[in-house]
């Protein structure tokens, strides 16, 4: 968990400047801000994006994709029990939400392309899960099944004690495309 910045040729992934393959979850643990810029990822069949709670990815020009058949997808895990997602840029990154930027990239051929919480392993959103949240502009959610899915989550902030004043959820799409091109 630090930050870390990923490019084409200089990057984890045995400095891959090609599609890097996924072939098992990749996970970016709480405490982690990793930037990836210009990079291709292709998932297995199996294989998940999955931001924890804490965790920060933000790409830009970025594509995640599937290697052959359909990806589940990125998941971005939050906690229900904490309601707070912060504003406030000047505060260390909030650790019980994680967060995903996309700008100018493309989730495509996913069941779905983002879901903000912890799947089971029935496949059913595990509620204790969401909080996490995305913030996309510019980018294109491309064949995929279900583009996004924002689980319930009731935002607050306590300014003075016994005071709820009830927030919208971070989660925002600015000039973002929801396309189907295949079967």
């Amino acid at each position: 968990p630090n930050s870390q910045l990923w490019n084409p040729g200089n990057n984890p992934f045995c400095d891959a400047d090609g599609p890097i393959y996924i072939a098992t979850d990749l996970i970016i643990p709480s405490g982690a801000n990793v930037q990836a810029n210009n990079l291709e990822f292709r998932f297995g069949e199996d294989a998940r994006l999955i931001i924890h709670r804490g965790g920060r990815l933000s790409a830009y020009n970025t594509t995640f994709t599937s290697a052959c058949e359909r990806w589940p997808g990125i998941r971005v895990e939050g906690n229900i029990a904490n309601l707070y997602q912060f504003d406030n840029p000047a505060l260390p990154h909030d650790m019980e939400q994680g967060e995903l930027v996309l700008d100018n990239s493309t989730v495509e051929n996913a069941h779905v392309g983002v879901w903000c919480t912890r799947e089971k392993v029935d496949g059913t959103p595990n509620k204790a899960y969401n909080g996490g949240f995305v913030r996309a502009y510019y980018s294109t959610f491309k064949d995929c099944i279900t583009g996004v899915d924002l689980q319930p989550y009731r935002r607050f902030d306590a300014p003075l004690p016994l005071t709820l004043i009830e927030l919208p959820n971070r989660s925002l799409f600015a000039g973002c495309q929801f396309k189907t091109t295949a079967d």
